[in-house]
């Protein structure tokens, strides 16, 4: 499925997307990309499910891991230009709860660097553990941090959610679930229908199944990453394909959409903070949250990255997950586990959506099946209009 606005030849696009899936780099894709309310291109290719041959429409969602922290992070811009929460204001301000074993100083801006200091899951953490709220976030309150608050970055891969999902929640006047709160009021008002953290069951049928194509790993169990994310908890079928798992909300790397939603999320951000004639983020915000914020080495990944508040910054040293935002610093977006990624273009004003089923760990940007897709949607914005 294809589609094309304002004349541009999408024609390379097509042909990368196709060309992933046709070399078997990759199994199912769907792409979008979208300016303001306008949707520019749309197409998906491949299989959802190799078992059953089900292939990838524009009715597919994807378990998108880690892009999930996107959304998290603009619940949170949200709630500070409602003026319900402070940057740079202590987290137990919003939680008192969470002052306990020396985090009293960590702040808002901590969690959106990854530098409140646990990025490791609670002991006796379950999966099961996992989908009950309550008591992530009240294991989480009483973690002590592995280092004071602020001194360092380490990337906290699945803790990350429930720390601002939790001060979402705290600072909305209605209390509502951080689900519901993304439901409310990101999804509806930019007509993101299909931007899930806690799926219905109506939807449970569109969703593809992932297929494992990442080298494994041999990491102790006591090495910073794997506490991040422990090995029962891991990002595969097997945990994430679980009916709980999916019903629950994890807004570290629990989400679930089809790439028009995530592509549109990402247009509100790349448009100045306006999209369908409502403003929910001031131009001096995007700005502000876009900007790169932390350039230091990451004591979980073992390598230097580049932050803005709660996003991941195009043309950092950590491009490999990145490649497909391309190397511009104007862009921002987050990628996911296996290789999802989306972001908003500032620079030509587009929201992007690379969503994919085939779990991949490329070694380098050029070996990123997804790269080409970038580049070449990069083009198509930057080519001449066609005239008739």
């Amino acid at each position: 499925m294809r589609a094309a606005a304002r004349d541009r030849d999408y024609d390379a696009v097509a042909s990368a997307i196709e060309d992933a899936v046709g070399s078997g780099r990759e199994v199912g894709l769907q792409v979008a990309v979208v300016s303001g309310d306008e949707v520019l291109f749309e197409m998906a290719a491949g299989v959802a499910d190799k078992d059953t041959g089900r292939p990838v429409d524009a009715s597919t969602l994807f378990p998108v891991f880690s892009a999930t922290k996107g959304i998290t992070a603009t619940a949170v811009h949200i709630q500070a230009e409602r003026g319900l929460l402070e940057y740079d204001a202590a987290i137990a301000r919003y939680w008192p709860e969470f002052a306990a074993a020396g985090k009293g100083a960590a702040t808002v801006r901590h969690a959106l660097l990854h530098q409140v200091g646990i990025p490791h899951m609670p002991d006796g953490c379950t999966v099961e553990r996992m989908c009950d709220w309550n008591w992530m976030t009240r294991e989480l309150a009483a973690q002590a941090p592995l280092w004071p608050p602020g001194t360092r970055s380490g990337y906290h891969a699945y803790t990350f959610g429930w720390i601002l999902g939790d001060l979402v929640r705290r600072t909305d006047p209605g209390l509502r679930p951080f689900g519901q709160f993304v439901h409310e009021e990101i999804a509806g008002p930019l007509d993101a229908t299909d931007l899930w953290l806690g799926i219905p069951d109506a939807v449970e049928p569109r969703i593809a199944r992932l297929e494992e194509g990442r080298v494994p790993v041999e990491l102790p169990d006591d090495s910073l990453a794997r506490r991040a994310m422990p090995q029962h908890l891991f990002t595969n079928q097997e945990v994430f394909g679980r009916p709980d798992v999916r019903r629950s909300c994890h807004p570290g790397a629990g989400g679930v959409c089809d790439a028009l939603s995530l592509a549109r999320m990402y247009a509100l951000i790349a448009s100045g903070g306006a999209a369908r004639g409502r403003r929910l983020l001031s131009e001096d915000r995007v700005v502000n949250m876009a900007a790169i914020k932390l350039d230091d080495e990451d004591v979980v990944l073992g390598r230097r990255v580049t932050r803005g508040l709660g996003y991941w910054v195009a043309g950092g040293p950590d491009s490999v997950s990145t490649a497909p935002m391309g190397m511009d610093p104007a862009s921002v977006g987050h990628p996911g586990a296996g290789g999802s990624v989306a972001w908003a273009d500032r620079r030509r004003r587009v929201g992007v959506a690379i969503l994919k089923n085939h779990m991949l760990s490329p070694p380098t940007p050029r070996d990123n099946p997804l790269t080409a897709i970038g580049d070449a949607i990069r083009a198509a914005l930057d080519a001449p209009e066609r005239r008739g």
